[in-house]
Formats: C-alpha cells, sequence, structure tokens
C-alpha cells in the first residue's frame, strides 16, 4: 500500500482477515495443490496464528485442470475435519465461489475461498454493503 500510494488487496492478507473476522482458530484447507504446496500453504496459516485441522489437495498441477475441476467432485473432497471452525478452500483459479452456500449449509461452518475472500476484502475497501449468495464472509461481515 505505501509503496504504491493506493490503497491494495491480496488474496493472502483477505484469506487471514476474513478467517479472523469470522472467529476461526482451526480450520480444514482444501486445495488443488500437490503436498509440497500444501504445506506451505499450512506454514502460512500456523504463522498467522491459525491451527490446521486437516489440508488436502487434489494433487493438480495444472493449472487448466485446476480450472475444470467438476462442482460434484468439490463438493465431494471438501468434508472438514471434526473441531475445525471454519474451511478455507485456497486457489483463484478453483471453480468453486458458485458452491459456497451449500457447503455453508451442509457442514454447518463458514467457508472461505480464495476469491470470496479477495472480493470481501475490496468491497470492505470501498465501504461496499453486503452481498447475498456467497457465504456469511460476503452476507454478514462487509459493512465496516
Amino acid at each position: 500500500m505505501e509503496a504504491a500510494g493506493v490503497p491494495v488487496v491480496t488474496t493472502a492478507g483477505a484469506v487471514v482477515e476474513g478467517l479472523r473476522k469470522l472467529g476461526a482458530v482451526r480450520v480444514s484447507v482444501f486445495t488443488p495443490y500437490v503436498d509440497e504446496v500444501n504445506e506451505a500453504e499450512r506454514g502460512f496459516l500456523e504463522a498467522h496464528g491459525f491451527q490446521v485441522d486437516a489440508i488436502r489437495g487434489l494433487g493438480l498441477t495444472d493449472n487448466q485442470a485446476i480450472g475444470k475441476v467438476p462442482g460434484p467432485r468439490l463438493e465431494a473432497f471438501i468434508a472438514p475435519a471434526p473441531g475445525s471452525d471454519a474451511v478455507f478452500v485456497s486457489c483463484t483459479n478453483l471453480p468453486v465461489v458458485h458452491l459456497i452456500e451449500g457447503l455453508e449449509e451442509r457442514h454447518r461452518m463458514s467457508i472461505v475461498t480464495s476469491n470470496q475472500a479477495t472480493m470481501w476484502a475490496a468491497l470492505r475497501l470501498l465501504g461496499k454493503g453486503d452481498v447475498k449468495g456467497y457465504g456469511a464472509l460476503l452476507r454478514e461481515h462487509v459493512s465496516p
């Protein structure tokens, strides 16, 4: 922000802020990535004070394949560990945003995704109101 001279949003920062806003401490993480990337993601989240109860990846390395993962496969894949406060689904190319509401209802907990958190942070920065249809983070926590 200081270097650019204008307000900025980063996906990583938005995810951390969003999880904190929702009161999450223990998270289950789901990614399209391989184990090596998942472990880096675990380290990042733990360095920001979260307990990672579980982290699972689809083992994908091709961005085109990540963008084509079907919804039913994601719905079956995303299953939080007992005791988690929230779920984080990582990757800005994973087509999951349209599944957030159903996943929150099914698992009875907040779901945070990379794109949803980025949109949330941008809307907060702009002072815009809440948005329905994309989970608790956008529905209840946009307005400052």
